[in-house]
């Protein structure tokens, strides 16, 4: 299970998982994000730095960094993520943007962040349950509650886990200038993935040599340029598939494919099945019981068209 659960109340989004081969494939966004394990192992490539994070643990994603989030094979995983409001942290913090977190100081410290994370997670649970079920009363004010868990997780985030290292902060402004390149072509492939995109023409684009933009786009994502491109266009094609009445023709041309046979193997390849098998699971089963998951591996792009990145320093043509 995926749950999303956005309150317009509470400063930041709350995201609650629990199942197993959980993957979000990699994106970026200028939000501060908080990923936080209570069951499983979690692996979280962040800026090409791969790293697991077992149950107890949390990491910080800083904005603007390309991440990538799944969970260990076959095990199940079940956690929080925190994806904090830009226009509530701009109000407290303007520089949010360019600064870097570390929990590696205080023991005591990291504990009692640690717990309050815990406690936000049983409570957001409890409430998503709640409201599953339909002879339950609702808790109507919850959202304030949650608010005030969230509100005292950024107070311990920014009073006592804001670095100042010089090096760290080199570090960042070094991977912050490589990762705008790898933004802008994530941001040109969702918009173009119907055309016939290749390395080599997005290589020409941010002005460097298609085996340096290779690397750097393996580095960034944990994937090559052709595997992403394919999953951006299984995307699109998974929702026409469901949510129309188009030929696989017409389906794999919209999505970018060269051909129907390059879609169907393609599909076959992530969901274990072709496009024409799992249409006939969707009339004998019907839609509401198999559109949100047809196999294991089913993943969505999130998508970053709805953030914003100066452009203005950036080669890309």
């Amino acid at each position: 299970m995926n749950e999303n659960i956005d309150y317009t109340h509470i400063p930041a989004k709350i995201n609650y998982y629990s199942n197993e081969d959980f993957k979000i494939p990699a994106h970026w966004h200028t939000n501060i994000e908080l990923e936080y394990v209570i069951h499983g192992k979690v692996q979280i490539t962040k800026n090409g730095k791969a790293r697991w994070i077992s149950a107890g643990e949390c990491i910080i994603i800083d904005s603007g960094s390309v991440h990538k989030l799944r969970t260990a094979p076959d095990e199940h995983a079940e956690g929080i993520s925190l994806i904090f409001s830009n226009e509530y942290l701009k109000g407290i913090c303007p520089d949010f943007e360019n600064i870097s977190f570390d929990l590696g100081h205080s023991p005591e410290k990291k504990r009692l962040f640690y717990e309050t994370i815990e406690e936000l997670f049983y409570i957001h649970k409890e409430q998503s349950e709640t409201n599953t079920d339909k002879t339950s009363d609702q808790d109507t004010y919850t959202f304030l509650l949650e608010s005030s868990y969230i509100q005292r997780i950024l107070y311990l985030m920014m009073n006592d886990f804001v670095t100042n290292n010089k090096q760290t902060q080199q570090t960042r402004a070094q991977i912050t200038g490589q990762n705008q390149r790898i933004k802008l072509c994530i941001r040109y492939m969702e918009e173009h993935y119907c055309e016939n995109l290749n390395a080599g023409e997005m290589a020409e684009r941010t002005g460097v040599s298609r085996e340096y933009f290779s690397r750097s786009f393996k580095k960034y994502t944990g994937t090559t340029f052709c595997e992403y491109l394919n999953t951006l266009r299984l995307s699109f094609a998974f929702r026409s598939l469901v949510s129309s009445k188009n030929s696989i023709l017409d389906i794999a041309m919209e999505s970018g494919f060269p051909d129907q046979r390059a879609f169907v193997r393609c599909f076959r390849g992530r969901y274990n099945c072709s496009p024409s098998e799992y249409r006939k699971q969707l009339k004998n089963h019907g839609k509401s019981q198999i559109v949100q998951k047809p196999v294991n591996n089913c993943e969505e792009i999130p998508s970053s068209r709805s953030y914003t990145i100066d452009e203005s320093n950036i080669s890309f043509k």
